[in-house]
């Protein structure tokens, strides 16, 4: 069972059947901080049903054993970080009309699924600064600052290596004087 989000809207039901069940069945796990495991429903004609709720990214193991001993396995991987969709920038590309410190944009960031930090690079030396801003818990807000006219590009990656990339101009208007 795998799981890329963390949270009972997450939660996956498992079902445990053994014919010869007469009792409820014991159910022992390695799973704390990462899934919580929980019976649903009761015994009946040997079947059973247990919610697996994500808490936290790792994996662990849930023994479910029955009559005579006998056992199940349950191996549960949850990977959070692991980002569901693509990674999203907004605005999706940058125009600066003029060069400075007033000027500045923000660069918000943002993947569904994703609970980690992204990283940045880009082209842009000497046409505009990108520094950041906040970037934890699956969302970043970068700054970036028009230093010089030009064009570059910005490339955010995210959860699974996926990554977004924002396009940036900046031009400079002049105003000409009399002669």
């Amino acid at each position: 069972m795998k799981f890329t989000a963390l949270g009972a809207s997450a939660a996956q039901p498992v079902t445990v059947w053994q014919s010869a069940l007469t009792t409820a069945y014991t159910e022992s796990d390695t799973c704390k901080g990462v899934a919580t495991i929980a019976q649903t429903s009761p015994v009946t004609l040997g079947t059973a049903v247990y919610s697996v709720t994500p808490i936290g990214a790792g994996g662990c193991a849930a023994t479910f054993t029955g009559t005579a001993n006998e056992s199940a396995v349950l191996t549960i991987t949850s990977a959070p970080n692991g980002g569901g969709g693509g990674v999203t920038a907004n605005p999706s590309s940058l125009s600066f009309l003029a060069i400075g410190a007033s000027y500045v944009q923000n660069l918000n960031v943002s993947q569904s699924n994703f609970t980690g930090a992204y990283s940045e690079s880009d082209s842009c030396t000497g046409v505009v600064t990108v520094s950041v801003t906040s970037n934890s818990g699956g969302a970043a807000v970068y700054k970036v600052t028009p230093a010089a006219v030009g064009t570059c590009q910005i490339t955010i990656t995210g959860g699974s290596g996926k990554t977004a990339t924002v396009g940036v101009t900046v031009t400079s208007t002049s105003v000409g004087g009399i002669q």
